[in-house]
């Protein structure tokens, strides 16, 4: 993707550059030590406008958020999908101290101000109809691993992929879990049913109380992590109560 940057010559913007240039997309970098202004907004927009993503990071007063309206309805119109990722900070928590190191009390509240202007800004926008999809996020300094990086991966976690991606093989007459993983029901890897003894198998489930999850037998994720899925089995279950009643499980399975 060709990805704009405001302020990625230090901090959290050089941070994303860094790291997104290693997964091999193209930066347009926009920075003061360039010679660039964001508070000159209809010329940082021109920069931007030709990418396929904004991420919104550097803020001087409120051209942060002007920015963002600008680059919003330059995008608005346009059939592909673009990305914008607002970055605002943990000030904007009311319980959070105020004050910033090497800030007056008054600036931090200005600067809190600013990103909270952000924020209002990106819910509005994003409650409008387009193909922008956005993000806001307030603690991007603190990591937070969202998949397994340990040697097991996604071995014992549980997971729900297959009350969402039942695959038949015409070639085989096999039914699957999943087309890619293939977990079965008793944690091993294989099919649940053929096409002769299908409807068994449908049987079988419109008698459970709840719909049954698995327990994966991979190291990696084969459904594309798109299921619902945690490493403890109470934290998918009240997942799950989003999209499973009783008689939801009763329409799925009849």
């Amino acid at each position: 993707m060709k990805i704009a940057i405001t302020g990625h010559k230090k901090g959290i913007g050089q941070e994303f550059a860094s790291q997104l240039t290693q997964r091999g997309h193209h930066i347009v970098g926009i920075s003061r030590s360039d010679g660039e202004n964001i508070r000159r907004v209809p010329h940082t927009a021109s920069l931007i406008e030709p990418c396929d993503m904004f991420i919104n990071n550097a803020i001087t007063m409120y051209a942060q958020t002007e920015l963002l309206f600008e680059v919003w309805h330059r995008w608005q119109d346009i059939k592909e999908t673009h990305y914008i990722w607002n970055i605002s900070t943990k000030l904007c928590e009311s319980d959070h101290d105020l004050h910033i190191n090497g800030l007056t009390m008054r600036e931090s509240m200005q600067y809190r101000n600013q990103k909270m202007a952000l924020e209002l800004a990106h819910h509005q926008l994003n409650s409008q109809p387009s193909n922008i999809k956005m993000c806001v996020n307030r603690n991007i300094k603190e990591n937070q691993y969202l998949v397994p990086r340990d040697s097991d991966g996604f071995e014992g976690w549980h997971c729900s992929a297959n009350q969402f991606f039942l695959h038949g093989n015409n070639v085989n007459g096999m039914y699957y879990t999943n087309k890619d993983c293939k977990v079965k029901l008793d944690g091993k890897t294989g099919p649940i049913a053929h096409t002769s003894n299908m409807n068994q198998y449908i049987e079988n489930m419109k008698q459970q109380k709840e719909l049954p999850t698995l327990v994966c037998a991979q190291k990696t994720c084969r459904c594309g992590t798109c299921a619902p899925k945690s490493i403890h089995k109470e934290n998918l279950t009240e997942i799950l109560k989003i999209y499973n009643t009783k008689e939801e499980v009763y329409n799925t399975t009849r």
